[in-house]
């Protein structure tokens, strides 16, 4: 079903630099990547229980989380390049992509899936809800 084929890039914005390899921003680079895997599970949780494929690459790896690996990893750099035309930095031999608004302060990553548009948005608005009554419940507690 590759004609149908939809990718949907995510960017999170982070305080800090995707270059810098602080205590401090290993720690927010984690938690932004459980922030991310928590999300995607979701979302392509509901795709799938609608019938549809669907999954999410894991930006350490490039390889999907759900589905098998195959020979070739997914580059989020250049995938953010070439479907967004998103200018990146060259900085020794790794690219690092330049959100328009953030710059280089964001945590890309991507899910994939052949969920037609209005199944995809159902399913992000029902996650992004659920995910917000957690929130409020959560702060309830305090």
């Amino acid at each position: 079903d590759l004609p149908n084929l939809v990718c949907i890039p995510t960017f999170q914005h982070c305080s800090c630099d995707m270059l810098e390899f602080t205590e401090s921003a290993e720690k927010e680079k984690d938690n932004l990547l459980k922030s991310f895997y928590a999300w995607s599970q979701a979302v392509c949780s509901k795709l799938i229980e609608a019938g549809y494929w669907a999954d999410y690459i894991d930006p350490c790896s490039g390889y999907p989380v759900l589905g098998t690996q195959g020979s070739s990893t997914y580059n989020e750099v250049e995938g953010m390049q070439l479907l967004l035309r998103y200018k990146f930095q060259q900085v020794g031999m790794c690219k690092v992509i330049l959100h328009p608004r953030w710059g280089q302060r964001i945590y890309p990553a991507s899910m994939f899936t052949v969920a037609p548009l209005e199944q995809i948005q159902k399913a992000i608005k029902w996650v992004e809800s659920s995910f917000q009554q957690k929130t409020e419940e959560k702060s309830g507690e305090i």
